[in-house]
């Protein structure tokens, strides 16, 4: 498989074991692709990286909040908007996986209340909530209607966090992208196309963790 990152670095993943030669011949059969692809990816700008150090920035609802580290006082990591957050120096090591567990923790939180509320309004029925670490997709739904979201969801806005929900709990209905699907989204949430269209030019700015 090939990929094409923001920036324009060309990503290559193969089965273990396959050899050179396949992998450069599949590259040739597809140079023109890649050309198309890397002159394109590289006006977008390469996808910020999370930094777990005193003063850094991290995204929480659509909005940078510095992190600052206590000797005490914290027990892992905390939240106050007026303060930003707080980390233990003691686990300053484990950082980007005590972030990660928060941020799983607040998107939890945050999807199924309004999961919830949107399933009780339309009649819709979901099985379970999972949260994920998944970096492509902010959400999906499977056939036996288990709603997953991305933990990445914590660092976006709540109306764009709404939109992704109402997206997946509308597929526990129409389990495709049909015109019936859209307008069936549309009533649940009017200003769907707005938060479609934010993240999608947006989704960049946001890291990966």
């Amino acid at each position: 498989m090939i990929s094409v990152l923001p920036g324009g670095k060309v990503v290559v993943k193969a089965p273990e074991g396959m050899p050179m030669r396949v992998i450069k011949a599949f590259l040739r059969d597809h140079a023109d692709w890649i050309t198309e692809k890397k002159a394109f990816m590289s006006l977008v700008p390469p996808r910020p990286q999370i930094e777990i150090k005193e003063g850094g920035k991290l995204w929480l609802a659509g909005v940078q909040f510095p992190l600052h580290f206590v000797d005490e006082g914290c027990d892992l990591i905390d939240f106050d908007p007026d303060v930003g957050f707080t980390m233990a120096n003691s686990i300053r090591s484990e950082g980007i996986d005590c972030l990660r567990e928060f941020y799983r923790v607040y998107t939890r939180t945050i999807a199924t209340t309004k999961a919830e509320k949107y399933a009780k309004k339309w009649d819709l029925q979901f099985n379970s909530i999972r949260v994920t670490g998944a970096m492509k997709r902010w959400g999906s739904c499977s056939v036996n209607n288990n709603l997953n979201f991305s933990l990445r969801l914590a660092m976006i806005p709540y109306d764009a966090i709404e939109y992704v929900v109402v997206h997946e709990l509308a597929h526990t209905r129409y389990h495709d992208h049909s015109p019936e699907f859209w307008r069936f989204v549309e009533r649940m949430f009017p200003e769907y196309d707005a938060q479609r269209r934010w993240l999608k030019k947006n989704s960049f700015r946001f890291p990966e963790i």
